[in-house]
C-alpha cells in the first residue's frame, strides 16, 4: 500500500521534491487569487474552455504554468477540451497540489460530461481539504451526492499556509468505477451509478486554489482477465 504524501509547509522544506517540482511549487506559490487578480485574466490554455456553475465577479484564471497548469477559481466550474472524451474502459489519472483555500472547495476528476456549455451535466470524483473523498453528479445546476463525504486516511489533508500533492485515480471497468488517492483505493460505485462515458476533465471547486502537474488517460483496449 502506498503511503500518503506528506504534508509540506509553504516556503519550507522542499528538498523532499526533486528540483523541477521544488520549483513550479515556489512559481505557483506567487499565483494566490489577490495577486493573479491584480494581474487581469490569464489566458486559457489552446482547446480548453471553462463552464462555470454561475456567473463571477472576475474572471476565473486557468493558466498554462508547466509542468501543467495552475487554478484559481470564483465560482466552481469544470474545466475541459471538447477533443478530451473518455469512454468506455479507462483510467484518468491526476497529480496536483492544494493550496490555502476553502476546505470545503471540492476539486478532481469529471467524467460523463455533456452538453458542457449549454446545460451542464457530469459527473466528479473529488476530494477536499479536510481530507474527505466524494463523488457527486450534476445536472442543470442540480447536485446529486452518488458517494457521501467521508474522510479517508489517504487524502493528504492540507492546513494553514501548506502546499500539499494528492494523486487521484478513477480506473473504470464496464461494471464499476474505482476511485483512488495516492494509490489507495477509497471507494467503489457500479458503473450505473451516473455516465461514465463523454468529455473528461478538471473540476475545480468555488473559491479554489490548486496546481494540477499531470491529468493522464488511458484507454483499455485488451478485455480483463474474467473476475474468480
Amino acid at each position: 500500500m502506498r503511503k500518503p504524501v506528506p504534508e509540506l509547509p509553504l516556503g519550507g522544506a522542499l528538498g523532499i521534491f526533486d528540483g523541477l517540482t521544488a520549483l513550479f511549487v515556489a512559481l505557483c506559490s506567487i499565483a494566490v487569487p489577490g495577486v493573479v487578480a491584480a494581474q487581469g485574466a490569464a489566458s486559457v490554455p489552446p482547446g480548453w474552455r471553462i463552464a462555470a456553475d454561475a456567473p463571477a465577479d472576475s474572471a476565473p484564471q486557468f493558466q498554462t504554468m508547466a509542468p501543467g497548469w495552475h487554478v484559481t477559481m470564483g465560482p466552481g466550474a469544470v474545466l475541459y477540451n471538447p477533443a478530451h472524451v473518455a469512454e468506455d474502459r479507462y483510467d484518468l489519472e491526476m497529480e496536483f497540489f492544494f493550496f490555502p483555500g476553502p476546505s470545503d472547495a471540492a476539486d478532481g476528476l469529471v467524467v460523463g460530461g455533456k452538453s458542457l456549455e449549454e446545460a451542464p451535466a457530469f459527473t466528479a470524483f473529488v476530494i477536499r481539504r479536510d481530507g474527505s473523498a466524494g463523488a457527486i453528479r450534476r445536472i442543470d445546476g442540480i447536485t446529486t451526492q452518488l458517494r457521501p463525504w467521508t474522510k479517508h486516511p489517504a487524502v493528504v489533508v492540507q492546513r494553514g499556509d501548506s502546499v500539499v500533492k494528492n494523486v487521484i485515480r478513477l480506473v473504470a471497468e464496464r461494471d464499476s468505477v474505482a476511485f483512488l488517492v495516492n494509490g489507495t483505493e477509497v471507494f467503489r460505485l457500479g458503473r450505473d451509478a451516473a455516465p461514465m462515458d463523454g468529455l473528461f476533465g478538471l473540476r475545480a471547486g468555488p473559491g479554489t486554489n490548486l496546481h494540477v502537474s499531470r491529468l493522464d488517460y488511458t484507454r483499455h483496449l485488451a478485455e480483463p482477465r474474467a473476475r474468480q
